[in-house]
């Protein structure tokens, strides 16, 4: 696993070349599309810390599978959401307050 963090602000399709995202969604909503895993097989992770704490809506979207039985979650407000890829579908684990990604973050970037 390689570590990666990318801070967005816009939709995005998450790409395999990262595996966590900082997302602020404080001047629109942000909406971050899953890559199709078809035939990829199981663990690859993603993890997403939503920075703001705006009226806004964080979404992630699945392709081709579901997360957790469905097409989408919401990152809330204050929050940080682990999403991994077991059996071909898409499972989340959501932690509220994110200090302790916000610190892997700054240690990853430092580093």
């Amino acid at each position: 696993m390689n570590q990666s963090l990318l801070e967005i602000n816009s939709n995005t399709t998450a790409s395999l070349n990262y595996d966590g995202y900082l997302i602020d969604a404080s001047a629109n909503d942000v909406t971050v599309t899953l890559p199709d895993m078809t035939g990829m097989g199981d663990g690859k992770v993603f993890s997403f810390t939503r920075l703001d704490t705006s009226s806004f809506t964080v979404t992630i979207v699945a392709t081709a599978t579901t997360i957790d039985g469905g097409a989408s979650i919401i990152i809330a407000v204050d929050s940080f959401n682990t999403i991994s890829l077991f059996d071909s579908v898409w499972k989340s684990t959501q932690s509220s307050g994110y200090s302790q990604p916000i610190m892997m973050a700054i240690v990853s970037l430092r580093f």
